[in-house]
């Protein structure tokens, strides 16, 4: 296995263990599930992840580091895996100028997504160039685990490894002027009771998991703060791992909640012509990453919700 050696000359390995993640705690600690574990979903829930963005000299950049472009405005990186696990998994790759989806570079080619096949106990280098403008403010590069798999039942082990993202947040080196939010507005605001970071539920009162749901319906988005500190989050959704924007129009939603509280807000799961991953993002501290404060380096994600045609217009849109 590899290490990768930081700009300040500290070993860093960024070690991403596949088990149940912290981040459900304020879930887990109000929801009773199953723990047992079969034979079967071993990959789920063995091995280890470790990964890094390199610069030209292959020492990583820190996550939460300010970055500085070249003079073409583009930010050049290699992404350095090492898939410590003894099943194939697949891993997808996508980024977000400003928490917008945006293109990036890998041999030449523009891409979107870029999805990519891990053999057990391989490594990769993968090269990537993004370019960006006078605008940018945060650069994200996040990797989605298993992406074509879609939950369709009630497994919390599955479910929770799903819903964990690796993410990478940059600060960018310009001179853009203050952040300024919008704040959305939210439907309620609750002071107790279970609580998480980002959840989808039918029932804006109960966190109560959804595993699959057809288009159109109505659900309700909660944005929480388990910390002992107010918190602001950019939020995004994304339905096949594309960002789309909510039934409003907006691409990005700003929320603030303080300590212990919980908002939620309405909204529409999107249409559809086939079965698809729909997962929403909360970036706590937008705009404001640093590499001293850890959990402005953190992407929260929803448990992902598979999303299907409503029964009597699947077979029309086939």
């Amino acid at each position: 296995m590899r290490f990768f050696k930081s700009l300040n000359g500290i070993l860093l390995f960024i070690l991403i263990i596949t088990i149940i993640t912290t981040q459900l705690v304020g879930f887990f600690r109000n929801n009773e599930f199953n723990n047992d574990v079969n034979l079967d979903d071993r990959e789920f829930m063995e091995g280890t992840i470790a990964f890094g963005y390199l610069d030209y000299n292959g020492n990583i950049i820190d996550n939460g580091s300010t970055i500085t472009l070249d003079n073409k405005g583009s930010f050049n990186t290699t992404l350095q895996l090492n898939h410590n696990l003894q099943k194939t998994r697949n891993y997808l790759l996508i980024v977000f100028n400003n928490f917008k989806q945006t293109a990036f570079n890998v041999g030449g080619e523009k891409h979107y997504t870029y999805s990519f096949e891990m053999e057990p106990d391989s490594t990769m280098d993968l090269p990537i160039e993004i370019k960006l403008d006078e605008t940018a403010k945060e650069l994200d590069l996040i990797i989605i685990k298993k992406p074509d798999y879609k939950l369709k039942e009630i497994d919390m082990n599955k479910a929770s490894i799903l819903q964990e993202v690796l993410p990478v947040r940059y600060s960018i080196d310009n001179n853009s002027r203050e952040n300024e939010f919008v704040y959305s507005k939210s439907d309620n605001l609750y002071k107790e009771g279970p609580n998480d970071f980002v959840f989808i539920s039918k029932d804006p009162n109960k966190m109560k998991f959804i595993p699959i749901e057809e288009e159109n319906k109505d659900l309700h988005l909660s944005v929480g703060n388990i910390t002992n500190k107010e918190l602001t989050y950019a939020v995004i959704q994304l339905l096949d791992w594309k960002q789309i924007p909510f039934e409003d129009g907006e691409f990005i939603k700003f929320f603030n909640v303080k300590e212990g509280e919980r908002k939620t807000k309405k909204f529409k799961i999107p249409n559809t012509d086939k079965e698809k991953n729909l997962q929403i993002l909360a970036f706590p501290y937008p705009f404001n990453v640093t590499r001293n404060n850890f959990r402005s380096q953190a992407v929260f994600g929803s448990l992902r919700l598979t999303v299907r045609p409503e029964e009597n217009t699947s077979s029309t849109k086939k």
